[in-house]
């Protein structure tokens, strides 16, 4: 059976690692017996069948050991643990999702979670620090996991002959350095003031964002709906060629909404007033005012 192409063929199960015996940053463990006993030492909380196993983050030349080969220079080696992905995919999809009830979601941000999925399966969720492992039995995993690098331990570097006694695999060297990379990118970035930390630089973060998109004094876009891009393809073409942004604009204004509704109404009883129909003023205004709130109406025309 061939090992997945982002595990180290070289490093699992089956076998130690034929071109280096040191921990190296990306390696898999298992909980083993002595691994949890020395959690129960230390981390009790962490010896929780949920955890199906930990990976190694601290760096590899921290985790090297040199002349003597008894000691790294590390004095910690950090393990974040390793959780069923179905087991914590709520969680996640809750930071992009508003959740309606416990595992309820609305349908029209479906797309949102599946982008989050995408960049959970290609290593490129920085953000949440998830690094997702996909399931091999030479590996000792047999469904979709997560390496939860915001949720570590750290162990004295006196425990390495443990902790590498559990190693049961190890990422690929491309992965490995991606793996590094989002730690990284998690743990050492600089700590600056963020423009939300007020209200008052909430208000002034949305004013310049304002002022970026929608320059008052020397206009450099506008932004048009489906309907308005629609209506100006029909007068001017595809691409607007030799087209100004003002008039653009002018042509977006004649095509919106309840420009269309209100002629729409205006027509539709003009039509009923040429019937004859025995209908006042009041009568008039009444269906004047069904058409204006009805939203089926409404609908229909911002399909034009």
């Amino acid at each position: 059976m061939a090992i997945h192409w982002t595990y180290d063929k070289d490093c699992n199960k089956s076998g130690e690692s034929s071109a280096d015996d040191d921990l190296q940053q990306g390696d898999i463990l298992a909980p083993t017996e002595e691994l949890r006993e020395l959690f129960s030492a230390v981390h009790n909380h962490f010896t929780d069948d949920k955890y199906l196993g930990f990976m190694v983050i601290t760096q590899t030349c921290d985790l090297v050991r040199r002349g003597n080969k008894e000691k790294c220079s590390a004095r910690y080696i950090n393990l974040a643990v390793i959780r069923s992905m179905q087991d914590v995919l709520n969680d996640q999809i809750k930071t992009v999702c508003p959740e309606i009830a416990p595992g309820c979601f609305r349908a029209a941000d479906k797309n949102e979670a599946e982008q989050l999925i995408k960049r959970i399966l290609n290593q490129n969720e920085s953000k949440l620090g998830l690094f997702y492992l996909h399931p091999d039995a030479l590996i000792g995993f047999g469904e979709e996991s997560l390496a939860l690098l915001r949720v570590s331990v750290a162990f004295r570097a006196t425990h390495y002959d443990t902790i590498r006694g559990a190693r049961t695999g190890r990422l690929s060297t491309e992965f490995a350095h991606k793996l590094g990379w989002l730690v990284g990118n998690l743990f050492a970035r600089v700590a600056t003031q963020d423009w939300t930390e007020s209200s008052d630089r909430k208000n002034t973060l949305k004013q310049n964002c304002s002022q970026l998109l929608d320059p008052v004094d020397t206009p450099e876009r506008i932004w048009l709906e489906k309907y308005q891009i629609k209506g100006c393809r029909r007068a001017f073409g595809s691409d607007f060629t030799g087209q100004t942004l003002e008039a653009i604009a002018e042509e977006a204004r004649r095509h919106h909404p309840q420009d269309f509704k209100k002629a729409a109404i205006d027509r539709g009883l003009s039509v009923i007033r040429a019937l004859g129909l025995d209908l006042g003023a009041e009568d008039l205004a009444r269906i004047e005012a069904a058409f204006a709130a009805d939203q089926a109406f409404a609908s229909y025309i911002r399909k034009k």
